[in-house]
């Protein structure tokens, strides 16, 4: 009679300079790549708020104007950044955030922003977007000047008035 087959154990794998690759589960969900345009947003609009309430409560500006300087200010800091971040050729900060910041009342900044780092002047698509935009605020920064802030103030012009 034969005597069945001995098992015999497997040889250990011999060990390599690389490092084992770690498997997943299956089911285990992906994590997603950042989008550069949530973080940067969050990064700039913190800025923001955060630069609106010092001068707003320590200059003592009304809220807009206290807004006006500090996305003007954010705007300009970004494209700062970004003209820094093209010619280091690394993560970019996207074209939405640029014209978002424009869009939220920063559009000078974003004009000097442009003109002093020479950044985004030679894209026609960008420049028209940002003109259209900038069009659009002078109209309703008007609008605010001429009717909304002196609607604003006369409570307070009553109570200042009504002390003396």
């Amino acid at each position: 009679m034969a005597k069945p087959a001995k098992k015999t154990a497997p040889k250990p794998a011999q060990k390599s300079a690389a490092k084992p690759v770690k498997k997943s589960a299956p089911n285990a969900p992906r994590r997603k790549p950042r989008n550069p345009f949530v973080s940067f947003a969050v990064i700039s609009l913190l800025m923001a708020a955060i630069l609106t309430i010092f001068l707003w409560l320590r200059l003592e500006l009304d809220p807009f104007s206290a807004w006006l300087i500090a996305i003007n200010l954010t705007a300009l800091l970004v494209y700062a950044t970004d003209k820094n971040l093209a010619e280091t050729r690394r993560l970019r900060v996207p074209e939405k955030l640029l014209l978002l910041l424009a869009l939220l009342f920063g559009s000078l900044g974003a004009l000097l922003g442009m003109l002093i780092f020479r950044h985004k002047t030679a894209k026609p698509s960008f420049q028209a977007r940002f003109w259209i935009i900038v069009s659009v605020q002078i109209l309703l920064t008007a609008l605010y000047y001429a009717y909304i802030l002196p609607l604003l103030r006369w409570p307070l012009l009553f109570v200042v008035t009504y002390q003396t």
